[in-house]
C-alpha cells in the first residue's frame, strides 16, 4: 500500500510518497519519491513540468542572445579571430600582446605618429575584444547551467511520472 507522508524538518513540511510492506514479520516503509512542499503527486508533476518550462525557456532565451554575440564578435573582430570566437585565455593573451605592442610603438615614436595611433587602435580592439569573449563565455556558462537545470527538472518529472503509472489511485 502506498500514501503520502508528511515530515518535518527543521520546521518545514515536506512531502514523500511511501511504500509499506512487511519484512520478517516486521512493518518497514519504502520511500518511493520525495514530493517537496507539495502534498500530492499531481501537485509536484505540476509544479515539475513548470519548473522545467521555465528553466528551458531562460536557457533558449541566453542561447539566442549567446548566438547574436557571437555573430557580432565573428562580425567585428573577423580579421584578428578568423571563424570562431577564441577562449577568453586567448583573447587575453591578445589583448596584453596589442598592449606591448603599443608600448613598444610608443617608445619609437611620438603619440600621434601613425604607427603609434595604428598600434593604439589594435590595442584597444584586443581589449573590447577581450571584454566581448568574457561577456559571451559568460552568457553560454549561464545559458548551460539553465539547460542543464531544466533537464534536472525533466528527468525528476520522469520519475514522478512512472511513481504516478505505477500508483494511478494516488
Amino acid at each position: 500500500m502506498a500514501f503520502v507522508r508528511a515530515k518535518v524538518v527543521e520546521g518545514y513540511t515536506y512531502y514523500q510518497l511511501v511504500h509499506n510492506y512487511r519484512e520478517a514479520g516486521k512493518h518497514r516503509q519504502k520511500v518511493l519519491c520525495h514530493l517537496g512542499k507539495h502534498s500530492s503527486l499531481d501537485k509536484a508533476v505540476e509544479d515539475k513540468r513548470r519548473e522545467e518550462e521555465e528553466l528551458r525557456d531562460k536557457a533558449v532565451g541566453l542561447f539566442a542572445i549567446t548566438t547574436e554575440h557571437k555573430e557580432t564578435i565573428l562580425d567585428r573582430y573577423g580579421e584578428m579571430v578568423g571563424r570562431e570566437v577564441p577562449s577568453s585565455n586567448k583573447a587575453a593573451a591578445m589583448n596584453e600582446d596589442g598592449w606591448e605592442s603599443f608600448k613598444e610603438a610608443e617608445r619609437g615614436y611620438p603619440f600621434d605618429h601613425p604607427e603609434s595611433r595604428k598600434r593604439w587602435h589594435v590595442a584597444r580592439d584586443t581589449y573590447q575584444l577581450f571584454k566581448d569573449v568574457r561577456k559571451y563565455e559568460s552568457m553560454r556558462w549561464k545559458a548551460l547551467w539553465y539547460d542543464d537545470r531544466a533537464n534536472k527538472a525533466q528527468e525528476k518529472k520522469g520519475k514522478l511520472m512512472e511513481v504516478k503509472e505505477k500508483y494511478p489511485h494516488l
